[in-house]
């Protein structure tokens, strides 16, 4: 027979009941907090227009960005009434925008129509939640500001860098 002294210190008491205690619960394994949502809340983006001359430095200068700041790169341009009837600029540009696709998993390809080109590459930013803007240098004025897009891009742009790619200086 066996016979446990409860009185005893480091004894054991199995025999009364309601002496056993259940296990304590052992802590919660100490959680470390991991940023989920940051790798989808850094994006670069490059506007793209009909004039495809500045695509490949664009595209170098925006693929660098991302990498450096591990974000997704949007490629977006805005069609607009103006662009409308350039049928084989407009194709080519979209056969540029396709190939970048398939070349590069973190590329996405934004085709948007308006009439006000800066006011919703500035909106989609915001929603974007876009930390950089790079943007080709041209020599076509917006008609409403009667200045380039770059240039209204620079003006209005709030809590966003805007780089100019391919911005020559003379000598």
């Amino acid at each position: 027979m066996i016979s446990f002294n409860a009185a005893a210190p480091g004894t054991l008491n199995l025999c009364l009941p309601g002496a056993v205690r259940p296990l304590p619960v052992p802590p919660p394994p100490r959680l470390v907090e991991v940023d989920v949502r940051a790798r989808a809340v850094r994006t670069v983006m490059v506007c793209l227009s009909t004039e495809v001359s500045r695509f490949d430095a664009l595209m170098r200068k925006g693929l660098e960005a991302a990498r450096e700041l591990d974000a997704r790169l949007y490629l977006v341009h805005v069609e607009t009434l103006s662009e409308a009837i350039r049928g084989a600029a407009k194709e080519r540009l979209r056969e540029l925008l396709e190939d970048a696709r398939a070349s590069h998993d973190d590329v996405e390809v934004v085709w948007l129509k308006a009439r006000e080109p800066v006011e919703v590459l500035l909106d989609f930013a915001r929603e974007a939640r876009v930390k950089s803007i790079f943007v080709g240098h041209s020599r076509t004025r917006h008609r409403l500001f009667r200045r380039s897009v770059c240039r209204a891009l620079l003006d209005r742009a709030r809590s966003v860098s805007v780089e100019i790619v391919g911005l020559e200086t003379r000598k």
